[in-house]
């Protein structure tokens, strides 16, 4: 069934989350093999579809949506067989989910990927980071990821199917 569904972006966690999503539903798309940081998002074509020059980005026909997480929820409320990949039906169950999800997003992909991007590898790119902030960033990383993760044991074990689409990170 075409559902006139486009995504741009590819060579990152990031991006990757939205095609497993598309792919764990079953959905034809049309795909934009573009990769951050290669000049390709700022194009006049991808600027009108994202000011932000940020990939991914989905179109469903008119609608045009950035950020990997909103796309996943999105394609979920939209597309996803509650038999087969749990959708919440009521605003406490969503926003547990949302809870979670939110997690993954603000403190184990940013969070990780601020101290890999400004102190593993990337320091060309992003420049260089004080050292104390390194240590202070990793310590306050790992305490509320352990901590978040011990009392959320059992949201996790409920909710593994949709958020394991928001755990791919670059």
């Amino acid at each position: 069934m075409a559902h006139d569904l486009t995504l741009w972006g590819t060579g990152t966690g990031r991006t990757m989350r939205a095609h497993w999503m598309l792919l764990e539903l079953g959905l034809e798309y049309e795909f934009h093999p573009i990769q951050a940081r290669s000049g390709e998002t700022h194009t006049e074509e991808f600027k009108r579809l994202n000011p932000r020059h940020k990939i991914p980005v989905l179109r469903h026909g008119q609608f045009v949506l950035t950020e990997s997480a909103a796309i996943i929820q999105y394609l979920s409320e939209t597309f996803a067989d509650s038999k087969e990949l749990y959708v919440p039906k009521d605003a406490t169950s969503r926003a547990t989910l949302n809870e979670w999800c939110y997690f993954i997003v603000s403190e184990l992909d940013a969070g990780s990927l601020y101290v890999v991007r400004r102190h593993e590898g990337l320091k060309h790119v992003y420049g260089e980071a004080r050292r104390a902030q390194s240590r202070r960033q990793r310590s306050t990383f790992c305490t509320t990821s352990k901590r978040w993760l011990r009392e959320s044991r059992a949201v996790a074990r409920i909710y593994l199917a949709s958020g394991s689409v928001l755990r791919t990170s670059s």
